[in-house]
């Protein structure tokens, strides 16, 4: 019979700071963000002592990201609503139904 180790491995213990760090880490991934960019932020946010001092720049920043967003919906419903539309001939007695036709000539 073999015998079992039963001493635990040590454990990790992290502090309330490396847990905010981390938790905005992931997010800030999952939101698309660069380490590149996201090391910056990390930055600011230990030098602040936390994200508290810096919550009225987290809310312009989050604000102009809503913009932001809202501009791209609003820009990506006006493409569809232009792409479906039926196509218009071009010019008087131009009724090309060919793409690969030039407007204006015949068959």
């Amino acid at each position: 019979m073999s015998s079992c180790s039963t001493t635990a491995a040590p454990s990790r213990v992290y502090r309330a700071a490396d847990v905010r760090d981390a938790l905005l880490v992931h997010q800030l991934r999952r939101g698309g963000y660069r380490l590149e960019q996201i090391a910056p932020l990390i930055a600011q946010v230990r030098s602040a002592g936390g994200v508290a001092p810096l919550e009225s720049t987290l809310r312009d920043w989050h604000a102009r990201l809503w913009a932001r967003s809202r501009a791209m919906l609003t820009g990506a419903a006006a493409l569809d609503a232009y792409l479906g539309r039926p196509h218009q001939p071009h010019g008087p007695g131009d009724h090309t139904t060919d793409p690969n036709r030039p407007p204006g000539t015949s068959h």
